[in-house]
């Protein structure tokens, strides 16, 4: 019964009505007694000869489940950082001690992706410091669900002293003590006036730190990915730019839609960016970067809190719909076009961020991603 090479021969069909049936019954009901066992072993066997965004699917429904059975959460959990995202992200079973446990059977882009939970206890920040690379401290210090304890924040200021991407990420932050936030400005600001010049001098200390909480989102140096893009959306996008008739309603029709490729297209066209910028700004867990994209380029607060709300329905967002109108109204549309003028400087100059974003370049990234 538990022969995968018997599995492959089984209809595809089938398999997935099985597994389908089978993990509803484990997201409602665990696995306390023996059958709830045994459908934890056929499901972990169906998942063998499953292809990575049909895992991906399988982990996203264990990962929101209180009942998910540890042995499918630790597999998951293991598996291709795609897979794993959805579960090292969102189940509640991921704690300090799981941790320990999938060490050696994890990369460090898999502790990259522990480093953004919502909820990261101190006992887990440890085990992320002590195991993780200088990408998943920096990423760390800027998770703003993470407490900064007295102890904690000793450590990441002695990290802060060696580490640019940790210096970058604490001076950010919005909690820090008065004392240490005026040490790390003076010092990142410095070093940036040297770097790019006056696009980081007319910063005010409150716009440096919020321009690098957002710079990753504006650094994306891959190529552009409009995948889902039709050639009616792309050629209707492209004659209304260049008459200058593309407006925000457009925006909001295409969201309306659900066509993400054509979203991605016609923000980057409204706020002059380049697509891949655009994709990261909308696939960024927090709303923060959008925010000041959007004052830049002028769009009403209507089309911005339209925008998290297709993030919201998508699963891209880890920040509250209702919190969109403040980190909108927040941001004075001048501080926007000058943050925005200094990611365009640092692009200009190829300094790649010392964070890079927010996480592996995921597959399904490029569109839709995979849903539950």
């Amino acid at each position: 019964m538990f022969n995968t090479e018997k599995l492959r021969q089984i209809p595809e069909s089938h398999r997935l009505a099985v597994l389908d049936r089978l993990t509803r019954h484990l997201v409602e009901h665990g696995a306390q007694d023996g059958d709830g066992k045994v459908s934890v072993q056929i499901v972990l066997r169906i998942a063998d000869v499953l292809e990575v965004n049909q895992r991906r699917d399988l982990a996203e429904r264990f990962a929101h489940a209180a009942n998910a059975p540890i042995e499918l959460v630790h597999r998951f959990a293991c598996d291709n950082i795609v897979v794993a995202e959805p579960v090292l992200l969102w189940s509640k079973l991921v704690d300090a001690k799981f941790l320990e446990d999938i060490l050696g059977r994890v990369s460090d882009a898999h502790l990259q992706v522990v480093s953004r939970r919502s909820v990261v206890s101190i006992e887990m920040a440890d085990v992320l410091i002590r195991r993780g690379s200088p990408t998943v401290h920096a990423r760390l210090a800027r998770n703003a669900n993470l407490s900064l304890t007295s102890g904690m924040l000793n450590t990441f200021m002695a990290l802060a002293a060696k580490q640019v991407g940790v210096e970058e990420a604490l001076c950010a932050r919005e909690d820090l003590p008065e004392k240490a936030s005026e040490i790390l400005t003076q010092r990142v600001g410095r070093r940036l006036r040297n770097e790019v010049g006056s696009a980081a001098e007319v910063l005010s200390p409150s716009a440096l730190r919020l321009a690098l909480r957002t710079r990753d989102t504006d650094n994306a140096a891959k190529d552009s990915d409009t995948q889902g893009l039709s050639l009616e959306a792309l050629t209707t996008i492209t004659r209304l730019s260049r008459s200058g008739r593309l407006t925000g309603d457009h925006l909001t029709d295409y969201i309306r839609q659900g066509e993400m490729g054509a979203v991605i297209a016609c923000f980057a066209k409204l706020a002059e960016i380049q697509p891949a910028v655009a994709r990261r700004l909308i696939l960024q867990p927090s709303n923060e970067g959008l925010a000041v994209a959007a004052r830049a380029a002028r769009l009403d607060r209507s089309v911005f809190e339209a925008m998290v709300g297709l993030k919201s329905e998508m699963r891209m967002s880890d920040e509250s719909p209702t919190a969109a109108p403040e980190a909108y109204d927040e941001v004075p549309v001048e501080t926007a076009k000058q943050i925005m003028t200094f990611h365009a400087a640092c692009r200009a100059r190829g300094w790649s961020d010392p964070h890079d974003g927010w996480g592996p370049e995921l597959p399904w990234a490029a569109g839709l991603p995979a849903s539950a």
